[in-house]
């Protein structure tokens, strides 16, 4: 017999602790290697599944949690796994030993899909290394800010004009378009020409990119 699709199955582990007492806030556009995630707080998250899950009960795993703009790698601990028939489920993962800053910095990626990297000092502090294993997680937890590089997915210069921009999208979108290229690595990367087009042509969304990437170049040097 199935069991019910509203009882999530939880580990020994989880059953003696608390449901997430944080705030939570739900995600919009917001996705993980393990999914779709549905909502965040500073303790843990609720991710979105199709097929099987990709993570056990009890494991531990990476995120890296990605809006458009920023992604967030942090580690984390599955603690229970409810599934919808055969086709898809949800999972909810207990954030390991995230120091405040990073929490804080998973918060703000969800609630604005981005984070003011200026003021993540902390990560630094924060990184033990990826966890390996079920114990790694209690040594420590992973993080890092990822900026993606959307003037080089354009092939321009960060002083191009928009009509330079405008230029490189569609040479680009005429040479991995779906309709006009059928594989899969040209699918992939009209994805992402299109997602970095739609921050440089806008001029509030690329004013606050340039400024995340200024920021990150400071740190690169001070480190």
């Amino acid at each position: 017999m199935f069991a019910r699709a509203d009882k999530p199955q939880r580990s020994p582990a989880a059953r003696l602790v608390n449901p997430r007492r944080a705030e939570r806030f739900e995600a919009v556009n917001i996705g993980c290697e393990l999914g779709l995630i549905k909502d965040l707080s500073e303790t843990g998250v609720r991710v979105e599944f199709c097929g099987r899950p990709k993570a056990e009960i009890g494991s531990v795993v990476k995120l890296t949690v990605r809006s458009s703009l920023q992604a967030i790698a942090v580690s984390g601990q599955v603690v229970w796994i409810r599934r919808r028939w055969l086709r898809s489920g949800e999972m909810g993962i207990r954030f390991v030993s995230a120091t405040p800053a990073i929490a804080r910095a998973l918060v703000e990626l969800v609630q604005h899909g981005f984070v003011d990297t200026t003021n993540l000092a902390a990560f630094s502090a924060g990184n033990a290394g990826p966890a390996s294993g079920s114990g790694a997680g209690r040594a420590g937890v992973h993080a890092s800010v990822e900026i993606e590089d959307y003037y080089g997915a354009l092939g321009v210069e960060r002083t191009a004009t928009y009509e330079q921009i405008h230029a490189a999208f569609r040479a680009l979108a005429r040479q991995c378009h779906p309709d006009v290229n059928k594989s899969v690595e040209a699918e992939q990367r009209f994805g992402y020409v299109a997602k970095a087009y739609a921050v440089l042509r806008d001029p509030a969304k690329r004013a606050q990119y340039d400024h995340r990437l200024s920021a990150a170049a400071v740190r690169a040097k001070a480190a």
